[in-house]
C-alpha cells in the first residue's frame, strides 16, 4: 500500500501516508501492550547486562 502510494500521488493516498504513524501507534498501545512492554522490559535486561559486562573488564 506505501508503494502503490508513491506512484499515484493522489490527495487520497497522502492522507493514507500521513496517517500510518498514528495507526501503528494506537496499535502499539492496544491490541500489542503486551508484547511491546515485554520487548522493552527485554531490552532493558540486555542494557543492564552489558553494562555490567563492560563493567568487570576495567
Amino acid at each position: 500500500m506505501l508503494v502503490r502510494s508513491f506512484k499515484e500521488t493522489t490527495s487520497e493516498n497522502i492522507v493514507l501516508v500521513e496517517g500510518t504513524v498514528e495507526s501503528l501507534g494506537k496499535l502499539l498501545f492496544s491490541k500489542y501492550l503486551l508484547p511491546f512492554e515485554l520487548l522493552s522490559l527485554i531490552l532493558l535486561v540486555a542494557i543492564i547486562g552489558s553494562v555490567v559486562l563492560a563493567k568487570k573488564d576495567l
